[in-house]
């Protein structure tokens, strides 16, 4: 069996709704791709619907008084009947009308009356047969056209909101992007700007500030202010402190830290080495230290043990030229 046949006979299956989602899945693909197979979804359609419809009068009629319909398997007749309530109740009518004019011969009616008779029986069934007819085509049309519709504006409503949550999906995905090429810019300024600024430090600096600056003990007044106090000027990139210190500790080498206005320490380090005049220097970017006040403390250490040499208050502020 192929692909066609099979899907063939999943057809009305498929329009009474009593196939499971895979079933669907696969018959919805194969009719999105064969035009046989959608003509036959059309004609299986039809169909139905004509199935649905009530059987002619003149069948029942037919059927009631145990004659062959014409163009109606008598099975088939049969089933409708036993299916479908009101084409029984008029089955059962026509009976009731075979049984009074049985009886009625029975009786010795007049064969004027007989004629009647004969005439009304002949009559009725063709004018309920063309009612019928007339409001099954009525109707198989409207509800055709209504089944159409109401399939037609479904698969609209899913192909707009699939539309709407890909266009939703592609605006995140540009506003993701976006924000990293956004970010990303931001970074490489950030680096250009930082390479730049090393660069910079790493060239040699013309008259660069140096500054001395001395222990409290030495830099006491008698307003207990104990400040060294410097001015950076605005044009320089480094600074130099010359670390005066009258401590006469054997140790040369010592450890430095600098702790802000708040008790926290911004930069530390070991190794600094005293000169032969009994003096230290440290050099930093004029910017590591912004306006402010701080304090630099010089320890010695050595054999677990961690002493003071020397403290230095500074404040610090940006000359105007």
């Amino acid at each position: 069996m192929n692909d066609c046949e099979h899907i063939a006979e999943l057809l009305p299956w498929l329009l009474n709704g009593t196939l499971d989602e895979a079933e669907q899945r696969q018959v919805r693909e194969h009719l999105a791709q064969c035009s046989q197979c959608q003509r036959g979804l059309d004609e299986t359609a039809l169909a139905l619907a004509v199935y649905r419809q009530h059987a002619p009068a003149e069948s029942l009629v037919d059927y009631a008084f145990d004659r062959p319909a014409p163009g109606i398997e008598p099975e088939l007749l049969r089933r409708h009947v036993d299916l479908c309530r009101e084409c029984a109740e008029q089955v059962e009518m026509a009976r009731a009308s075979r049984h009074w004019a049985e009886t009625q011969e029975a009786n010795a009616v007049p064969p004027a009356a007989q004629e009647k008779r004969r005439w009304r029986e002949w009559l009725w069934p063709k004018l309920a047969l063309a009612t019928c007819l007339a409001g099954a085509i009525a109707l198989g049309a409207g509800l055709w056209m209504l089944w159409q519709s109401r399939n037609e504006q479904t698969r609209l409503i899913a192909q707009q909101q699939e539309l709407r949550e890909r266009v939703a999906s592609l605006e995140a995905e540009n506003q993701q992007l976006n924000r990293q090429q956004a970010q990303q810019q931001q970074a490489d300024r950030e680096l250009a700007e930082l390479q730049a600024r090393v660069k910079e430090l790493a060239a040699p600096q013309l008259n660069p500030p140096m500054f001395d600056l001395y222990p409290r003990e030495m830099t006491r007044r008698a307003d207990q202010s104990e400040i060294n106090e410097i001015a950076i000027p605005r044009h320089a990139k480094t600074v130099t402190l010359i670390l005066n210190s009258q401590s006469q500790t054997a140790t040369r080498a010592a450890s430095l830290e600098i702790v802000n206005a708040q008790g926290a320490i911004v930069w530390r380090a070991d190794g600094l080495t005293r000169h032969p005049t009994g003096d230290y220097t440290i050099s930093l970017p004029a910017e590591f230290l912004p306006p402010g006040r701080y304090t630099l403390n010089l320890h010695e250490r050595g054999k677990g043990r961690r002493a003071g040499i020397a403290s230095f208050a500074l404040r610090i502020r940006r000359a105007t030229r």
